[in-house]
């Protein structure tokens, strides 16, 4: 919200437009968005990661060296931005990727 003056100089709400949130890069639709360095969105809870997935694209692409640094949860940011169903929902990650392989790790 942006806080105005009317012509009286009394302070006034503006609110702003839906197409506007998320600042300059939110507004356009993009081609194709490339995440150089994708591992910088591995905590999905995280500004940068959010403002990542709240990006327009038509095509969405991600490179990275480590993808997976400290868990099998670090792949769900990737799918999310990629935007890769079912995985780009949690609990489908975790039934269908996290659980088996955690079991396999267990078992070995």
């Amino acid at each position: 919200m942006k806080l105005e003056k009317n012509a009286a100089g009394k302070a006034k709400t503006k609110k702003k437009p839906n197409n506007s949130k998320g600042g300059p890069l939110a507004m356009v639709r993009w081609f194709r968005v490339v995440l150089e360095e994708a591992h910088a969105i591995k905590r999905h809870q995280t500004q940068m990661a959010k403002a990542c997935c709240g990006l327009s694209a038509e095509r969405r692409w991600c490179l990275s060296g480590t993808p997976i640094q400290n868990s099998i949860d670090d792949l769900y940011s990737y799918f999310r931005f990629l935007k890769y169903e079912p995985y780009s929902n949690f609990s489908s990650l975790r039934s269908m990727i996290k659980n088996p392989v955690s079991r396999n790790f267990k078992l070995s």
